[in-house]
């Protein structure tokens, strides 16, 4: 038997071109396209968004390493983005685990914090 952790994404940007460029890059990155969400509409105020989807594969197994390392990957491109004048605001988040471990395990404002101290991330 394996362990079951779901992870997930969500990223947001009032800028479109902005928003449709993250979608690009993740869905370049993911090994599995249809984890990814198309762009939502705007809404309110000029924001899109769009969703990553846990891949449901058990720890350790072969698709859960590799969409981790795929996750690691954009989260990392996303990190970069705020030195290039794009700005995004995203989270990670846990639920699901089998020990009933629901979490935030990243997010966009970590960056903003740290700004201050000369630290992109």
């Amino acid at each position: 038997m394996g362990y079951m952790r779901h992870r997930a994404m969500i990223v947001t940007s009032w800028n479109r071109e902005d928003i449709l460029i993250a979608h690009k890059r993740a869905v370049e990155i993911y090994h599995r396209k249809n984890m990814i969400s198309d762009v939502c509409p705007v809404q309110v105020n000029g924001y899109s968004s769009f969703a990553i989807f846990p891949d449901g594969s058990k720890l350790g197994w072969e698709d859960s390493d590799r969409s981790n390392s795929d996750r690691h990957n954009f989260i990392y491109w996303l990190r970069c983005q705020a030195g290039q004048n794009k700005w995004f605001d995203w989270v990670e988040v846990q639920f699901g685990d089998d020990e009933r471990v629901t979490k935030i395990c990243a997010h966009s404002d970590e960056e903003r914090v740290y700004e201050n101290n000369r630290s992109v991330f």
